[in-house]
């Protein structure tokens, strides 16, 4: 493992009222902020990449057992889990009971997920995702008060909430180790939501441009705002150029005030641990 720290730490016992913990992680990495509610303030952020990830839920038992800061007292912890399986659904049409019956529209089950949900208000639709059972039992086992999340409903909401000043469609790309998400809105509601399995940069632009044919887009009057939670995303950014005249990063929410390492790190790497915020 290697770990990164960003800012300093201000946790004392006087002020974990104030205090949210926020957690990122997958089989890849596992990246925690948290945030001073009274001073909206996040003072510190680590960053701690997994090396074998064969080793991966192991490395995140011994993370979420050990951190002397995640082992501190919150006032709220909320934990985010990254995974391709996601789905939105209408509230109209949403019904508790049959999750898996949901899900399965879009994506293979594995009995070794867990499935729940999210109200996405801002849709007016809820979020059906399915979190690896191992990371969830690790999660509840060593942080029971946490509440699990995953990393589609901070993307959603940014991508909901988001002001667009060019009045173009917006496509938001959340691109992970190896697949995406990609969501569609027009005239502030969301036409698509989906998540795509890639091998290659080449797999991101086949689907993309099927989409924009799909929904009648055209590449130079279409917004790109793009997230990752990867440490370079270079080449895939340099072949959408290629395609797309309007590309930008996704940037900290203006709610919130950073410190200045953090505010120097490549913004749209970490904004959906900081959306989180936005999740309570």
């Amino acid at each position: 493992m290697k770990s990164t720290i960003y800012g300093n730490t201000q946790y004392t016992e006087n002020n974990k009222n104030n205090l949210n913990l926020l957690i990122e992680l997958d089989l890849h990495r596992v990246r925690y902020s948290y945030y001073n509610s009274e001073k909206k303030h996040f003072f510190y952020l680590n960053n701690t990449e997994i090396e074998d990830t064969s080793q991966a839920e192991q490395e995140i038992s011994n993370i979420l057992s050990t951190d002397e800061i995640i082992k501190a007292k919150f006032n709220r912890i909320l934990c985010s889990v990254c995974s391709n399986k996601a789905m939105l659904v209408p509230q109209t049409l949403f019904d508790e009971n049959n999750l898996q019956t949901f899900l399965k529209f879009h994506h293979r089950f594995d009995e070794k997920d867990e499935i729940t949900f999210y109200n996405l208000k801002e849709a007016e639709a809820f979020v059906i995702y399915s979190i690896p059972l191992a990371i969830s039992r690790i999660i509840k086992e060593k942080l029971p008060e946490a509440k699990l999340l995953h990393h589609s409903i901070p993307f959603l909401k940014n991508s909901t909430n988001r002001e667009n000043t060019t009045n173009f469609p917006a496509i938001s790309l959340f691109i992970g180790p190896d697949f995406f998400d990609v969501v569609i809105v027009k005239q502030g509601k969301i036409q698509l939501f989906n998540s795509f399995l890639y091998r290659q940069t080449t797999d991101i632009i086949y689907f993309l441009s099927n989409l924009v044919n799909l929904f009648s887009l055209t590449p130079q009057h279409t917004s790109i705002f793009i997230s990752t939670n990867c440490n370079s995303i270079d080449r895939i950014i340099n072949e959408l150029k290629k395609v797309f005249s309007n590309i930008q990063f996704e940037n900290f929410p203006k709610a919130f005030n950073f410190a200045d390492e953090i505010l120097a790190l490549p913004q749209h790497e970490f904004v959906t641990l900081f959306n989180l915020q936005l999740c309570e």
